[in-house]
């Protein structure tokens, strides 16, 4: 699996009052890991159709299609959050909990965060180095895992986020 890829793009040398250069499309995937044993006792278990007994491994991922001109701070976005199962015999399947939805994100120049607000989705915060890459998640819930997963609390509560070049 290819998780969704992306990175901000470094400010070019130009007067201080100019708007961060940031490439127009990118991608990233926050992903939060699920204890499989807390997956096959919620209500969440309905989703795996069967394969409960199969499941090793959990991961919830929120994958983000970013949208922005060369001289954007702030635009459009769109968020799918799925389920990858890794099932006994090193097999996977991928599960949507979230069709894509559009949101908007912002970047906060002087904190270097990217603020992904997709409603009903996804709400995220990543910090930003200074070559403007984002690097850590700051904050980030989806729905998925309480509503959708019916999961009450737990490791998933520190999601991690995965980006590369386009």
């Amino acid at each position: 699996m290819t998780l969704a890829s992306a990175q901000l793009r470094g400010l070019s040398p130009q007067p201080a009052v100019a708007q961060p250069t940031i490439s127009p499309c990118r991608s990233l995937a926050i992903a939060w890991e699920i204890s499989p044993r807390s997956l096959k006792s919620s209500q969440g278990a309905v989703v795996l159709n069967g394969h409960a007994s199969r499941l090793r491994t959990a991961r919830v991922i929120a994958d983000v299609e970013i949208a922005g001109g060369p001289d954007a701070v702030s635009g459009c976005c769109t968020a799918r959050v799925r389920l990858i199962a890794g099932l006994d015999g090193g097999g996977a399947d991928s599960i949507d909990l979230s069709g894509p939805h559009i949101g908007s994100w912002a970047f906060d120049e002087p904190s270097h965060r990217l603020l992904l607000d997709v409603p009903g989705v996804l709400h995220a915060v990543a910090q930003c180095d200074d070559t403007l890459a984002a690097t850590r998640v700051v904050y980030a819930r989806t729905r998925a895992l309480t509503r959708t997963l019916g999961l009450p609390g737990g490791v998933y509560d520190a999601p991690t986020l995965h980006t590369s070049d386009s």
